[in-house]
């Protein structure tokens, strides 16, 4: 959340929602009376400028449960009793800063299609799992208090809309425009972009490493998690003494012994002791499946 003086506006934090980038745009045009919410370490290497006058004392401002205290629990950044707060709702802002700021003040934000938010969600709270850790997407959702995600109380009050503007996430660069253009500062700032990478010829198991390195150029203190999706495929050609010797288009990492069982196997005059991989007219490799059985 940012309540900048310095260009009389408020941004109202939502759930992802490009809600970081924005906020780390925002960031670096910030004065040193705005205010700039404290926000998980994680995030902080993607701010211009480290959080900032956050801490208020207001006679509206909750009080930290005492037994949270006496227990020794540490209070974090997206508690209600540090004053301003990270995903922190209009309403509260308004109290805080007082009508006439809030009324002069152009205040924004952004959301997202519901759906899209909530699949994005649940990668992001499971992003720390795999395997049979993993909960499937179902199962995630429904423990709703825990699970599910929802804008709509930090931009309204009463059930109305209380901004000046709710922009598109589908179309944020466009609708960050029209903010940029609205506060008076079209063309100085813009959203911090990775980008696209050329991951030609990278293996699949060294992929993460390799967009890590390349991500860690513009960002620190950054979570990477690397799925593949669509694999492209490859054309391979099954000669010889196979069950239906062709063409076949496999996955892309489909193995030597795969482009065998797409041709049915071996015809009763074959063998699964030579296996050839030629590439180009020349023999990359040469494999036999009894050895490999046998020894590994």
């Amino acid at each position: 959340m940012i309540l900048s003086h310095a260009h009389k506006f408020i941004y109202i934090k939502t759930y992802k929602t490009g809600s970081t980038s924005v906020e780390a745009a925002l960031s670096g045009i910030c004065g040193p009376d705005d205010v700039l919410t404290e926000a998980s370490e994680q995030l902080r290497g993607v701010r211009q400028k480290p959080a900032q006058n956050y801490r208020i004392e207001h006679p509206e401002k909750p009080k930290r449960p005492l037994w949270k205290a006496l227990l020794g629990r540490p209070e974090r950044h997206y508690h209600p009793s540090v004053g301003y707060y990270e995903h922190m709702p209009a309403w509260r802002v308004r109290q805080y800063c007082g009508e006439e700021i809030w009324r002069s003040y152009y205040k924004f934000s952004f959301e997202r299609n519901p759906w899209d938010r909530q699949v994005s969600w649940y990668h992001y709270k499971t992003k720390s799992k795999a395997g049979d850790t993993k909960p499937s997407f179902d199962a995630f959702n429904r423990n709703r208090r825990r699970a599910w995600v929802e804008n709509w109380d930090l931009y309204t009050s009463d059930g109305a809309q209380i901004l000046d503007f709710v922009g598109r996430y589908e179309n944020l660069d466009a609708d960050f425009d029209t903010v940029l253009a609205r506060i008076g500062l079209h063309g100085q700032v813009s959203l911090p972009k990775v980008g696209s990478f050329n991951v030609a010829g990278v293996k699949a198991s060294e992929l993460e490493k390799h967009l890590r390195a390349q991500i860690g150029r513009l960002y620190t203190n950054f979570n990477l998690n690397v799925t593949l999706g669509q694999l492209r495929g490859v054309t391979v050609f099954v000669v010889g003494p196979a069950q239906r010797p062709g063409v076949f288009t496999l996955p892309s990492q489909s193995t030597l012994l795969s482009a065998v069982v797409a041709a049915g196997g071996p015809a009763p005059n074959g063998s699964m002791r030579k296996l050839t991989l030629r590439r180009d007219g020349k023999a990359i490799s040469v494999f036999d499946t009894y050895d490999f059985l046998v020894q590994g």
